[in-house]
């Protein structure tokens, strides 16, 4: 490591946050380092310090979490290992290398209800065991690192696989679609997501932002019903074929293990204000979102 040289580790290195991170634009004399589980396990403290001084990062960002909304509620305490002990793991050795650190946390924290987007300092409910191990995990972040940066995200959409890609393998078949229209969040582009981490970072590490938790996602609200809509719209333009149906339902068609929110949307004009920052909006990025899919959807 040259003497100029500032490392950002990054985990949840097999994730797509963590490889929009790695492939986004550093200042120069930046050099994002992205580790998997298997390099890096976060619930591990012997790991999470041996990493930290070998790599000697001045900023480390936690994109590892335990996303299985529904698998959450069976597996709890495998949830809690990584959103809550392992970040706050995480956190602890970060302020004890002297190293930034930036966690990456959810909508999920909230139930709903509010009827409006929801700021920062809003009450959190979260309805689900995933929404509960990450609330666990900003509040640990929070305690063990001075200058921790807490950034709630929503709805993450880009990159290969997610959402796009299992409706438009079912519309590559020809399949009928059937998508909830009674949830309304705020879709975020990871790309864009990245590039507004990527500007927040050289931020964290010389010193602590103006607030210390912010929401960090795109500009306009949807439903996921909406979402699949204009994909699927896309997709036909692009290969020239007849769009199949999305059907509208109600969550309560579509039952699931874990209750999500209604309403989670996120109001991000905290972040814009104090770190000069807007994601676009959602329609914006829904052609490189289908184009981003390539043959993985065949």
């Amino acid at each position: 490591m040259t003497s100029c040289e500032r490392r950002v580790l990054i985990t949840g290195g097999g994730g797509r946050l963590a490889k929009a991170l790695t492939t986004a634009v550093w200042p120069e004399g930046w050099l994002p380092i992205a580790l998997g589980r298997a390099e890096l396990d976060i619930t591990d403290p012997e790991a999470v310090e041996g990493q930290i001084k070998t790599q000697r990062p001045a900023l480390i960002i936690n994109a590892a979490a335990f996303t299985g909304v529904d698998l959450a509620e069976t597996e709890r305490e495998a949830a809690l290992a990584v959103n809550a002990a392992g970040a706050g793991t995480l956190a602890a050795a970060a302020a004890k290398a002297k190293a930034g650190f930036i966690h990456v946390s959810t909508d999920f924290v909230f139930d709903g209800r509010r009827g409006r987007p929801y700021v920062e300092d809003d009450t959190t409910a979260p309805l689900n065991t995933y929404g509960a191990t990450k609330l666990d995990g900003e509040r640990l972040v929070l305690e063990r690192h001075p200058k921790a940066l807490v950034l709630r995200t929503a709805w993450l959409l880009g990159g290969a696989g997610g959402f796009i890609n299992a409706i438009l393998r079912r519309a590559a078949r020809g399949e009928a679609l059937q998508v909830v229209s009674d949830q309304t969040g705020s879709p975020t582009d990871v790309n864009d997501l990245a590039k507004a981490i990527v500007a927040a970072s050289e931020r964290v590490t010389l010193g602590p932002t103006p607030q210390r938790l912010y929401h960090l996602a795109g500009s306009d609200a949807a439903t996921w019903h909406q979402i699949a809509d204009a994909a699927v719209t896309a997709w036909a333009g692009r290969n020239a074929v007849a769009a199949v149906p999305v059907e509208a339902i109600a969550t309560a068609d579509w039952p699931c293990a874990a209750l999500r929110p209604a309403d989670s949307r996120l109001d991000s004009r905290a972040f814009a204000r104090d770190l000069g920052v807007v994601l676009p909006g959602w329609r914006e990025r829904v052609a490189d979102w289908v184009a981003e899919q390539g043959d993985s959807r065949r």
